[in-house]
């Protein structure tokens, strides 16, 4: 089938699925409204200055952040990006409604002759197991929200964009690159990206300095609404009352905003605070309904990082591994928190969207790159000469 086929055919699933999901709204507020499966709302601790659609979002946020004693410090605090662990009611409701919208999509593509593999004219035979089976996976596709099938689409277009590129890499003539050339401006060279002035207030973070200078890199998910501004971000968190955090958000567009300055001891995993930079991509990446603070339906904003955060973030990491001289080859020295978060409620950061691979692998190839860089060493000597960079070790 043409690409245009196949994307009508996305396009109609796409419709039942969010009319599943509308009637499933519907249906959740009706059980509320009867007293099942209810839930106290969080209280809300910001300004009443803000509009009512901010303040939803901003109270949102601040309920989905907790604190718990750091190993063997009593006094210190740890940011917690996602949510509250759920009640029994919460999991209950949770359950009921997946399974109601698997049953409704299922009737649906049964009686409105919905099936995926027919429509695209690959029949899986003419039994009436085939066709059930058919039927079935459809109705499960509709009925578990519009996420998957706005992957779907995305991947589709993915490949439609991928196949023109190669056929216009084919048709248009190669220059030729000496290798001098490739030399003097390297693909990773632009470090003059990643603007450093100490964070926000460094000044009052002279009692949280390191011990010593990091060697540890801890990436995260912020847990918040893609949509909220690095303002907001660490207006939620200084609402719950924490000194420090992430020393670097990376928000959607690939902007580097440092939150507390990277020689001083931040808060965002668990027992590595002192020895570790804690990088964190704003936005929430979960995507498993049954996970706490999950962003399944996309109401949190981006449900994946965009390709600028990635790129971003892997400059950042390579920047941090050539100043503070940490080995990225080296086990156990370039992390996602749920590789070393001891608490449940941060095992899935940063969320199972996020380019684990792509992101790491992209990090060592530019950190590989700007090791063996001339014009990035050059670089490299400007940037250590910064303040809050490093701890002067006494002998």
């Amino acid at each position: 089938m043409e690409y245009q086929d196949i994307l009508s055919v996305l396009t109609i699933l796409l419709l039942s699925s969010a009319t599943v999901e509308r009637f499933l709204e519907f249906f959740k507020k009706a059980l509320e409204s009867l007293g099942l499966f209810s839930k106290k709302a969080p209280p809300s601790t910001t300004s009443p200055k803000q509009s009512n659609s901010q303040t939803q979002i901003m109270g949102k946020e601040i309920a989905r952040l907790s604190t718990e004693t750091a190993e063997g410090d009593p006094s210190h605090l740890v940011l917690i990006e996602v949510g509250n662990v759920p009640d029994r009611n919460e999991i209950k409701k949770s359950f009921s409604l997946q399974v109601s919208g698997c049953v409704l999509g299922i009737i649906l593509c049964w009686q409105g002759d919905l099936a995926l593999f027919k429509m695209l004219n690959a029949s899986l035979g003419t039994s009436f197991w085939a066709t059930g089976f058919d039927y079935i996976l459809t109705g499960i596709l509709i009925g578990t929200g519009t996420a998957p099938v706005h992957a779907l689409i995305r991947l589709l277009q993915a490949k439609r964009d991928l196949s023109q590129a190669q056929k216009s890499q084919i048709s248009m003539p190669v220059a030729e690159v000496t290798p001098v050339e490739k030399a003097v401006v390297p693909a990773g060279h632009p470090l003059v990206e990643i603007k450093y002035f100490g964070g926000v207030a460094p000044e009052k973070l002279q009692n949280r300095i390191r011990e010593k200078n990091p060697d540890t890199i801890v990436y995260h998910h912020t847990g918040m609404n893609s949509n909220l501004t690095f303002t907001e971000i660490t207006r939620v968190i200084e609402g719950r009352g924490f000194e420090t955090g992430f020393h670097v958000i990376i928000m959607p567009d690939g902007t580097y905003e440092s939150y507390c300055r990277w020689d001083a001891v931040g808060i965002h995993s668990n027992g590595m605070d002192a020895r570790s930079l804690g990088l964190a991509f704003s936005g929430c990446f979960e995507s498993n309904p049954a996970t706490p603070g999950n962003n399944s339906q996309g109401d949190m904003g981006n449900i994946a990082p965009t390709d600028a955060q990635i790129v971003a973030g892997a400059k950042l990491v390579a920047l941090w591994a050539l100043i503070y001289g940490i080995d990225l080859n080296q086990p156990d020295r370039f992390l996602p928190h749920k590789s070393v978060a001891p608490n449940a409620a941060s095992q899935n950061c940063p969320g199972n969207e996020f380019p684990y691979s792509r992101f790491e692998m992209l990090s060592r190839e530019i950190w590989e790159e700007w090791k063996n860089s001339p014009p990035v060493a050059g670089e490299l000597i400007d940037f250590s000469k910064k303040q809050y960079l490093f701890v002067t070790i006494q002998p």
